[in-house]
């Protein structure tokens, strides 16, 4: 199997007051193998979506692999609390808003609720969603090499 490049763009374009402010980012990310793209329904239960390892199974990915992850709430009207856990239980959360999309180049978080300054990156292998008010459908899409 020969690896492929995966091309993503940012892209904004806004009239404001006559003014057009429009920006376009394109980043390549090569090396890539494995890609996998899925629709899940995200329940008002907290509930396993993704896990990052040191071997592939059912819903799980080498974490050293990891390339692109992207997460897109395509409800209209629901957010969704997307959770990052490491080993040692240092949990990040994020509010996706409907129609938003989160995006991932890597499992590196720092945790920290003390105030203290940045120490060390740890590498998250728990992804969780949440829906908040009524079950809400999510996009998942994987890139890993």
């Amino acid at each position: 199997m020969s690896a492929g490049t995966l091309i993503t763009t940012v892209q904004e374009a806004l009239t404001l007051n006559g003014q057009t402010f429009n920006s376009r980012r394109l980043k390549q990310t090569t090396s890539i193998n494995e890609m996998s793209t899925r629709t899940v329904t995200v329940t008002t239960t907290s509930a396993t979506f993704l896990k990052l390892s040191t071997a592939p199974g059912a819903g799980q990915y080498i974490a050293t692999d990891l390339r692109y992850l992207r997460l897109t709430n395509l409800d209209p009207t629901n957010f969704v609390i997307v959770g990052l856990s490491d080993t040692s239980g240092d949990t990040i959360y994020f509010k996706l808003e409907a129609g938003q999309s989160l995006v991932f180049y890597n499992d590196d978080i720092e945790a920290n609720t003390s105030g203290a300054a940045f120490s060390a990156f740890s590498q998250w292998d728990t992804l969780t969603m949440d829906a908040d008010t009524a079950s809400v459908d999510v996009e998942m899409v994987v890139a890993s090499a």
